[in-house]
């Protein structure tokens, strides 16, 4: 993946000033609670009040790896992930107990690559639930789906040179049973054939923390 494809050129009347064509990474990575409450005759005259109390984590590091976590009156959701030139580890889980509550877990990255190259994911075997995946190419949707228990998806997509890359990764619960959702993946580039590389991906994945 190539994180940073700016052409620095110089300014046309300052030549002090470098200005910079092209584009770079964006990443979001985020773990999020909210709960949802009801309240009968709570309010200043006497009525009905509802209420909203959310906790969030989230970081914009481009390359490296960031653990996150986010509880609101025991909504709960963690995150933790890996971003190399050629690999993202994601592992997540997301709890919204019962109720009218949301939890989450994700990584939205922009990326390119600098030469045609075949890339796949596989489910992180270290923990047990759904995994949703979409890749949008120059803004369109390309690839919507993930993995769920024991279906180790390993989808192919082609990337090309000069094409912006959106890759989201999620677990989430909404209003849920109070079962903790959890799933992670390793995307990464495809190794040419012989070199054996391929045995063992779906246990490098980042170790699940049960929470």
């Amino acid at each position: 993946m190539v994180f940073d494809w700016r052409t620095p050129r110089q300014h046309p009347l300052y030549p002090w000033i470098t200005l910079y064509d092209g584009g770079q990474s964006s990443v979001r990575r985020s773990a999020s609670a909210s709960y949802s409450g009801y309240c009968p005759g709570c309010g200043l005259d006497g009525e009905d009040e509802y209420y909203n109390v959310g906790d969030r984590a989230e970081s914009e590091l481009v390359v490296g790896s960031w653990s996150g976590s986010a509880s609101s009156n025991g909504v709960r959701a963690t995150h933790e992930s890996t971003i190399t030139a050629d690999r993202i580890d994601f592992a997540g889980t997301a709890n919204s107990g019962y109720g009218d509550n949301s939890a989450a877990s994700s990584l939205r990255i922009t990326f390119r690559v600098d030469e045609r190259e075949d890339w796949t994911f596989v489910r992180n075997l270290a923990l047990e639930g759904a995994v949703s995946v979409r890749l949008h190419a120059n803004d369109e949707e390309i690839y919507r789906g993930g993995t769920w228990s024991g279906n180790d998806v390993r989808p192919l997509f082609t990337l090309v040179p000069e094409v912006d890359y959106e890759l989201f990764i999620s677990v989430s619960d909404f209003g849920g049973s109070g079962y903790t959702q959890e799933g992670g993946i390793v995307w990464f580039p495809i190794p040419e054939p012989g070199t054996g590389l391929m045995v063992g991906f779906g246990l490098l994945g980042l170790a699940a923390r049960r929470r």
